[in-house]
């Protein structure tokens, strides 16, 4: 309290000397009013600079007025030229164009238009830009009207005018209109960014590069043009008839995103600009529908290359900076093999990742080294899992598919064919072996190799319904044996083949990245295994007997390991795949190698599993059963002919109690009425009884308790598998069946139909356990177990084109000499009459050459093998695995799978036949002439005539694949009660597997009458 205040307080007290506690009061009350007049006088300031403010802002705005109102009359003259005369323009002196910036400046921060402004029309504002820009482009062309040179040049003495500049240029973004007037404000942006690369000193481009990002931040630059130019697209891209103007304006819109791209100058201070807009470049505009076609031809003429490198690598780490840490789960999900449900799939990029391709195949992989294409690898893989499965479904395509859809379909099937694949692949890896030792260059990139191989992969995967895109892929790295072979060592070397079988290494980002490489090659090794014979696997120059043990030590444990460890949790879809491609070539190396003895067959057991145990106790945990569905041939055949058989009996159980069918068969036409009979038939795994008419057209007595539908079968099978039937044709040397190609010829437009009830018959005998007589074609019964043909199945079919396509394969001199083109002569067996037929569209005019000669082999030997009869062959797999399951069969090969429909091919076994014998009519096992019987068999008659017997009571000349204890019926003798019995020959009832013998009275006898009835294959008729 100062002095004053004191004296007063004294004073009060005097006056208050009887009360000082109201002196106290007093003068609080008057100091609290000190204050709060205080207070009033400070607001009272504030309000008067607040209105001295307010008028001069007042002044410089009616300054700002009375400036525009001097100058909206050069405007309006200007607007009113720029209508009457087009687009005819002069030179205006830098001077004149920077009052007309500065006036249109003026115009936008009054917020609000002068009443003249108001009464023109609505797009005024518009054609005032774009006045300004064509006088300002025009200008461009002259040192001394050059606005860029003059701001730029010295921007010290021209910092408003280069701040008005800015402000229009900003403006150009915002009233960029979605018609074809924005065409001359992008002509103007792309001469103005050209003439800065071309006039300007790097220190002075920093300078405009730094105005352009705050453009391009601000106002979203890049995606204006985008929107533009899918604005000119519309729909006209889905039928190619985009207008010829529209064309111009696409083009023109290409020529300034590039033109602004390849002008930028990287820089600590321009950095997140230029990342910014390189990012935005792939983003925003290579999401663009089939944008490259107007891209590509622009690149020849940029005032500087484009660093795509820079470009790329900006894509993809801005891309993994801006995700959030869901995203980056996903990500990490994504990288392990489960691929984005369609719903997540996100459509632009798609057309990212189909532009990029197109890039990189059309242009980029030719010019840049292994180390440049990787971020553009990066890149494709970041988006490659965006695509659907319904784009590489070429073999269903449809009117009806959405149009996006149709345009990326076309898109990519033009790009992802086997020379792309090969070109691509040759560059990354390298075409060159120049030795076992140093097999890769000093350039090669492995990261890029992962990457690409992910990518190729992952397409796979998504198209593994879609036969086209899977063999045109796989072509191109198959038959590129240089980069067949380095693909193997990049497994082998960069990755190491143990380290694939660590327990829990799947857990490591190493395992994913290249197990995609081995998924690849396991697909394009058996590619090329299909079209080389085992002679031809020994003369190659690459791939030698270690490799092949190498292949099958890691394949075989890599499945083991996959089934086993996964074993409580769902396996993703590369788990899937792998296990897949796995053991597919797994298959195949042993259908080569292992017959040959090229490979002890120790190799390929499973020295893990006690099968004995198994085969003991009948168990099979789901892990066995995977491990046996995915690598049967490392199982012993015993092991998974006991699986089948037990399925089989698990689902006769299940049906054990449906309604046993009746059917009547004429047994004069045995195949008509079988057909129209068992046609009507709903469950065929149901018991089915046949009762038959006699020539009399009189109904046999007799209940089927199995026996008649065995023999309706037998001798059904006898007339139809006969090739003078004509639903069959037989091979050349081993006589074995296959579909006849022409058999609508003989039996009209039901011929498939005919087939699948044909393959349902074989499917039921299988399906009840009888054993039929036919022999069919290796490459006919691989069909039924799911398995693909290759050159080698061919060798059975028609050993002359085999032989010459394996010399082709090997011909060392040029292929165009023999004058092949992709057509063949197909020979109609009915008729006799030929005709050519392309084995690709447009065949006949396509050489062949040393370049595609593989393709033509594989192209060839699949028309013969399965396209030829595919109807056929179709109807009739279609039958037999609708009582077989295709996954119950899978387990066998096609040797095996005879074994399955006619027994076991070896030397029948009396031993067991005689242990599992039953007795009827009066023998039994101790009888003398059973043992007389026993030993003739054993002893006196030779294989064939073993056989003759067996076929003669059972009617199959080879026994049961389990053995004879699995024979149903049971294989019976009976005694037959006759007068002179040595005079008697033996009867059978193939139906019930009888055979009736006479009590002879000795040996001599019993092997005369014997060897007669076998011989003379008597039955009941002999009889």
């Amino acid at each position: 309290m100062d002095r004053k205040d004191n004296s007063f307080l004294f004073s009060n007290l005097k006056s208050t000397q009887h009360n000082p506690k109201k002196a106290v009061e007093k003068y609080k009350e008057e100091k609290e009013q000190i204050k709060v007049n205080k207070q009033k006088e400070e607001k009272a300031l504030i309000v008067q600079k607040y209105l001295l403010g307010h008028k001069a802002r007042m002044n410089l705005r009616k300054q700002y007025k009375a400036e525009l109102t001097k100058n909206l009359a050069d405007i309006d003259k200007l607007s009113q030229l720029l209508l009457m005369s087009k687009n005819q323009t002069f030179y205006l002196p830098v001077k004149n164009l920077m009052i007309l910036i500065r006036t249109f400046n003026l115009m936008i921060r009054l917020r609000r238009w002068p009443s003249i402004m108001r009464k023109k029309k609505q797009n005024e504002h518009f054609d005032i830009v774009q006045g300004l820009c064509k006088w300002i482009q025009r200008g461009l062309e002259k040192p001394e009207t050059n606005i860029i040179t003059t701001f730029f040049k010295s921007p010290e003495q021209n910092q408003v005018g280069l701040r008005n500049f800015k402000e229009f240029l900003r403006q150009t973004v915002l009233v960029m209109q979605f018609d074809n007037k924005s065409g001359s404000i992008m002509s103007f942006l792309r001469d103005v960014m050209a003439s800065k690369s071309t006039l300007l000193d790097s220190k002075e481009q920093l300078l405009f590069d730094q105005m352009l990002g705050d453009i391009h931040l601000e106002n979203g630059l890049v995606d204006k043009f985008r929107i533009w130019t899918m604005s000119r697209i519309e729909l006209h891209i889905a039928f190619e008839s985009i207008p010829q103007e529209k064309k111009n304006m696409i083009l023109m819109s290409a020529k300034t995103i590039l033109t602004m791209l390849s002008s930028l100058i990287l820089t600590d201070s321009t950095y997140d600009l230029s990342v910014g807009m390189q990012y935005s470049f792939v983003h925003e505009f290579l999401s663009i529908p089939t944008i490259l076609k107007y891209i590509i031809p622009q690149l020849a003429f940029m005032p500087k290359p484009l660093n795509f490198k820079n470009i790329f690598q900006s894509y993809y780490y801005s891309k993994k900076v801006d995700m959030n840490e869901e995203e980056k789960e996903e990500f990490k999900k994504d990288s392990q093999g489960n691929l984005i449900g369609e719903l997540q799939k996100d459509e632009r990029k798609m057309f990212i990742f189909a532009n990029i391709f197109e890039l990189l195949h059309s242009k980029l992989i030719s010019e840049m080294t292994t180390f440049e294409v990787y971020p553009i690898l990066q890149c494709l893989e970041s988006t490659v899992q965006h695509l659907g499965k319904r784009i590489f479904d070429l073999d269903n395509a449809s009117i009806d598919d959405y149009i996006m859809t149709t345009i990326l379909r076309n898109q990519l099937s033009a790009i992802l064919d086997f020379k792309t694949t090969s070109k691509i692949f040759g560059h990354i890896f390298g075409e060159n072996v120049n030795s076992k030792h140093s097999i890769f260059e000093d350039h090669f990139n492995p990261q890029a190799a992962i990457s690409l191989t992910k990518i190729y992969s992952t397409i796979l995967m998504i198209s593994k319904n879609s036969q086209r895109v899977f063999q045109q892929i796989i072509l191109g790295i198959a038959f590129n044996e240089p980069v067949l072979y380095k693909l193997w060592k990049f497994i082998d070397v960069y990755c190491g083949i143990e380290s694939l079988l660590v327990r829990n290494v799947r857990e490591y980002d190493q395992y994913n990245a290249f197990i995609h490489s081995l998924s690849l090659f396991c697909l394009a090794f058996t590619r090329n295994l299909w079209v080389t014979s085992f002679e031809d696997f020994l003369k190659n120059q690459y791939f030698e007997r270690k490799d092949v043990l190498g292949m099958v030590g890691l394949l075989r444990s890599l499945i083991i390991d996959l089934i086993v460890e996964n074993k409580q949790q769902h396996q993703n879809m590369l788990d899937e795949f792998v296990l897949y491609s796995s053991s597919v070539l797994l298959k195949l190396l042993h259908e080569q190698f292992a017959i040959k003895d090229y490979i002890d067959p120790s190799a390929w057991d499973i020295k893990e599993i006690k099968w004995q145990d198994i085969l003991k106790s009948q168990e099979f945990s789901p892990e066995i059963k995977r491990i046996i569905m995915y690598m049967p041939e490392c199982i012993p055949f015993d092991v998974r002919a006991t699986l089948f058989q037990q399925t089989i009996k698990i689902d006769v159980s299940k049906n054990q109690y449906v309604q046993k069918v009746q059917v009547q068969i004429r047994r004069s036409q045995l195949f008509l009425d079988g057909y129209q009979a068992f046609s009507k038939v709903n469950n065929l795994k149901s018991i089915v009884g046949v009762v038959f008419i006699n020539e009399m057209g009189m109904r046999e007595e007799g209940m089927d308790a199995g026996g008649l539908f065995k023999e309706f079968l037998v001798n059904l099978a006898q007339i139809v598998f006969n090739p003078n039937y004509g639903l069959f044709l037989i091979t050349e040397n081993e006589k074995e069946l296959y579909p006849n190609a022409q058999s609508h010829l003989l039996f009209g437009k039901n011929d498939t139909n005919y087939f699948n009830f044909l393959g349902k018959l074989l499917g039921k005998a299988m399906y009840e356990g009888i054993t039929l007589e036919p022999k069919f074609a290796d490459f006919f019964l691989r069909k039924l177990i799911g398995k693909q043909n290759s050159l080698n199945d061919l060798k059975s079919l028609d050993p002359a084109l085999y032989k010459s396509l394996v010399q082709m394969r090997s011909y060392e001199g040029n292929v165009e000499d023999l004058c092949l083109s992709f057509s063949v002569t197909d020979e109609n067996e009915v008729t006799g009459e030929r005709r050519e037929v392309d084995l690709i569209p447009n065949g006949s005019n396509i050489t062949v050459t040393n370049q595609n000669r593989f393709r033509y082999i594989y192209m060839v030997a699949d028309f013969r093998l399965n396209r030829r009869i595919k109807a056929q062959a179709d109807a009739f797999v279609k039958g037999f695995h609708e009582i077989i399951p295709l996954q119950w069969l899978q387990i066998f090969n096609e040797r095996e799978m005879q074994m399955l429909v006619s027994g076991a091919q070896q030397t029948i076994n009396v031993k067991d036949l005689q242990k599992h014998t039953k007795y009827i009519g009066g023998f039994g096992a101790s009888d003398s002439r059973i043992k007389m019987f026993w030993k003739l068999v054993e002893t006196e008659l030779n294989p064939d005539e073993q056989s003759k017997l067996l076929k003669f009571v059972t009617s199959c000349p080879r026994q049961p694949l389990m053995g004879f204890a699995s024979l149903h019926p049971q294989f019976t003798i009976s005694k037959m009660d006759c007068d002179n019995p040595d005079e008697k020959l033996p009867t059978s009832s193939t139906c019930f597997n009888i055979l009736r013998l006479p009590p002879y009275s000795n040996a001599k006898i019993m092997k005369q009458r014997v060897l007669y009835a076998i011989n003379s294959n008597a039955g009941f008729e002999l009889a």
